[in-house]
């Protein structure tokens, strides 16, 4: 299968699609998590990243 996207040169992109079916480069943004348990994970991902990150400020400052 192959991308079909249309090339700045007018051609259409031969690029062979990935496993799931998109370019990888013409594949489009990521639809984000789809279910609730998925957007649970994300949160909790972020809330640890931001943890992180304020504890390091912190910890810099005097």
């Amino acid at each position: 299968m192959q991308c079909g996207a249309k090339t700045r040169a007018g051609a259409s992109c031969q690029a062979p699609a990935m496993p799931n079916g998109r370019c990888k480069l013409h594949g489009g943004r990521s639809t984000g998590p789809l279910s609730d348990a998925g957007r649970e994970r994300i949160a909790a991902a972020q809330r640890r990243r931001w943890a992180t990150w304020r504890a390091e400020r912190h910890a810099l400052q005097p």
